[in-house]
């Protein structure tokens, strides 16, 4: 019985560094025992009938689904996830992740940091990383205002222009 599983945003890696396409990288996984895989609600969001198609071509599973939910500006569970329910049942997900967002609203503005990037960013640097999702409103506002740097927060699922995301997993 297999029961490895990776995430989907490496099989997506994978065919980006390797230039084949998301269908080969997956037939890759499967073909290397790969029987599951964690699909991000980010990934899943546009069309998961589509995705869970490619998925089940290839017999792999979704063994999991995580989310990132901002309950310092909105408590509501069910309304922030309503939509991604819907996907997680189309893809068969076994497993809600639910992750709580990292700040509350009282945190969000963090004026010291702000000031920091604002002076790395007029001393001519090119790349700034954020390690904290709270900053993205900075960035957002550094973006906009250096649109030469390459800015990057780590915040997985929050996408905005000029903002690149990034995010570490921890392994036991």
């Amino acid at each position: 019985m297999k029961n490895l599983a990776t995430f989907y945003d490496h099989i997506l890696e994978l065919a980006k560094q390797e230039g084949v396409s998301t269908g080969e990288a997956l037939e890759e996984a499967a073909g290397l025992g790969i029987a599951w895989v964690e699909v991000s609600y980010a990934n899943a969001q546009a069309d998961p009938k589509a995705l869970a198609g490619e998925l089940a071509r290839r017999g792999l599973g979704v063994s999991a689904m995580p989310a990132y939910f901002d309950f310092g500006r909105n408590p509501d569970v069910e309304t922030q996830a309503a939509s991604m329910l819907e996907a997680a049942e189309v893809l068969g997900a076994k497993t809600i992740l639910v992750i709580p967002g990292f700040w509350t609203g009282e945190e969000a503005e963090r004026p010291a940091q702000t000031e920091a990037m604002l002076e790395a960013a007029g001393s001519g640097v090119q790349v700034i990383f954020a390690t904290t999702p709270s900053l993205i409103s900075a960035c957002r506002k550094l973006a906009a205002k250096y649109p030469g740097i390459r800015i990057l927060n780590c915040s997985a699922a929050m996408p905005y222009a000029g903002v690149r995301t990034y995010y570490s997993r921890i392994y036991e």
